[in-house]
């Protein structure tokens, strides 16, 4: 595979990753019980990773495109956080707490499908962006990624 073909590859991953975590959070806030829910920072999730480490990214997305996935991509883990918060965070890490699996009340449920609401929005535009990513990745030719 080559280098524009991994570029390419990882943005639209990206995509499909912000995807399956939105389902998963439309899950949990509609009563259903979810697996594999972790949090993490724009830093250390597969694409900040790729993101934040990529030799000349800036550089091919130019920079205002760059500026505008990092800040979208910051948002969205910070309000993907608050959710986690109210929903997978376990309150105690006691013994019991861990059996019971206390449910939030229902004020903080309303809280989340608030926040889930600007997530979803944030996803949209996040996605439209990584959209024109992939877009402007395929036009380049090959010596842009060497």
């Amino acid at each position: 595979m080559s280098k524009k073909e991994q570029y390419i590859q990882n943005t639209h991953q990206a995509k499909n990753n912000i995807e399956k975590e939105m389902v998963k959070l439309e899950l949990a806030l509609n009563g259903t019980q979810v697996d594999e829910v972790k949090l993490s920072n724009k830093f250390e999730c597969d694409f900040g990773q790729w993101f934040h480490q990529a030799y000349h990214l800036k550089e091919i997305f130019g920079p205002q495109l760059y500026e505008k996935i990092d800040f979208l991509h910051s948002e969205w883990h910070s309000i993907y956080g608050k959710i986690y918060a109210i929903y997978f965070q376990e309150k105690k890490k006691g013994f019991f707490s861990k059996l019971l699996h206390k449910e939030p009340s229902e004020l903080e449920k309303d809280k989340a499908r608030a926040y889930y609401d600007d997530l979803k929005k944030l996803a949209a535009e996040l996605e439209k962006t990584l959209e024109v990513c992939e877009r402007r990745l395929s036009a380049l030719g090959e010596s842009k990624f060497t």
